[in-house]
């Protein structure tokens, strides 16, 4: 804000000359791929035990949704039939 009886200054850009480069496209890969190695380390991988079950519960659920979608088919194949064709 001016005050009264001051002219306002004009605001003037000045470059900014950083003489800090971006890193190079190898560069960040390099870094990338460091930052996954070092959190591949910390993942915490379920035993023998915990794989089979959770496998075993996947599989158990996906035949019964076979089933469920197979039931459902047939039923709605048998209504259907029932609709009179020209």
């Amino acid at each position: 804000m001016v005050a009264k009886g001051q002219q306002a200054q004009p605001v003037t850009k000045t470059k900014k000359t950083s003489k800090v480069q971006d890193p190079s496209f190898a560069e960040q890969l390099k870094d990338y791929f460091k930052g996954v190695k070092s959190e591949w380390h910390k993942v915490t991988w379920p035993d023998k035990q915990q794989t089979l079950h959770e496998t075993l519960i996947v599989i158990v659920i996906t035949a019964f949704v076979t089933m469920l979608i197979f039931l459902i088919d047939v039923v709605l194949r048998f209504i259907i039939g029932f609709i009179p064709t020209q």
